[in-house]
């Protein structure tokens, strides 16, 4: 499948100087350098401003070294089509083909290795849209920041699913028949998106996320989540969120079943492990002593079993998160 988005040409350009400026007009500040000698140098530039994001077609004619300071108000994800491209940023260096992907940390300095004549597509997610369509499934305010995995499978999965919408999106703006992209047409495109991406399991929030907007629950599931929310280093069970709302436990238990496809305590369980995820990845608590006091803190008095729950929800184990 060839993707193209020419009709949202920005530049094509041979002039290295220039091709740096109209980047960063487009992105962010950056510093470029052609490595390869003797080759020629060029590059072509496609993108499309949805609402909220931005989808760029980008093809770089010669091997280059791009270096950026941290992009602070929005994440980069970066799908190659053809040829490879390669992060490292911090202790994270990952490179990525037509079968993966990188998510560049939005915290961190980093360069990118661009192989002569790969082309890849890179979503552009500002920051703080993303953020409300999180606190929209959540249903309280995103205290800490988003953390992605640095790279992705593409091939099956969540990242597939990813690669599929996106592609998608890119086909139809391919085919609008238009002269420019409806308000109407922007904001369902990035709502797919920002859906595809925060429905994905390659974020820390993962767990939190249910298949609906909070907006939508009824009010005795909001009031039930915001108990939970409010209460998360306190001993209760599915009776006293049930109580707390004025509703039976029978009643909690069918509404968290249909509406997050899980018990009031399995989502309380996910609520506790995640605050403790995220709290490992701020630096609160940075060994073993502080983590136990941390698990002990959340209701997990048998450390054995808190990590087998932190395993199976983030495929490693809490010290591995510490490191």
């Amino acid at each position: 499948m060839i993707v193209q988005l020419n009709r949202y040409r920005v530049y094509h350009s041979e002039n290295l100087e220039e091709i740096r400026r109209l980047t960063s007009a487009k992105i962010r500040d950056h510093r470029i350098e052609a490595v390869g000698q003797g080759e020629p140098i060029g590059a072509t530039h496609n993108v499309a401003e949805l609402n909220g994001l931005s989808v760029h077609v980008i093809q770089y004619a010669m091997r280059s070294l791009i270096r950026c300071d941290p992009l602070k108000q929005f994440y980069l994800v970066v799908l190659p089509l053809h040829g490879t491209v390669r992060m490292v940023a911090g202790d994270h260096d990952n490179k990525c083909d037509p079968n993966s992907a990188i998510i560049i940390p939005n915290d961190l300095r980093f360069a990118l290795h661009w192989e002569a004549g790969a082309t890849a597509v890179v979503l552009q997610v500002e920051k703080k849209r993303l953020e409300r369509k999180l606190e929209a499934y959540l249903g309280f305010q995103v205290e800490r920041r988003v953390r992605f995995k640095q790279w992705v499978d593409t091939s099956s999965g969540a990242g597939a699913f990813l690669r599929a919408t996106l592609w998608m999106v890119i086909d139809q703006l391919d085919k609008n028949p238009w002269e420019e992209i409806t308000p109407l047409l922007s904001n369902e495109f990035a709502e797919a998106l920002m859906a595809t991406l925060l429905r994905s399991d390659f974020h820390n929030y993962q767990h939190l996320v249910g298949g609906v907007s909070h907006g939508s629950l009824p009010t005795t599931m909001k009031d039930a989540m915001r108990y939970i929310r409010q209460n998360l280093k306190e001993d209760f069970q599915a009776g006293d969120i049930a109580e707390a709302v004025g509703t039976s436990p029978r009643s909690i238990q069918a509404s968290f079943k249909k509406y997050l496809r899980m018990s009031p305590m399995h989502y309380v369980r996910a609520m506790r492990l995640a605050e403790i995820r995220r709290e490992l990845l701020d630096s609160k608590r940075s060994d073993l002593h502080s983590l136990t006091a941390l698990a002990q803190e959340y209701g997990f008095n048998h450390l054995g079993r808190f990590s087998a729950y932190y395993r199976q929800a983030y495929d490693e184990n809490p010290s591995q998160t510490i490191r």
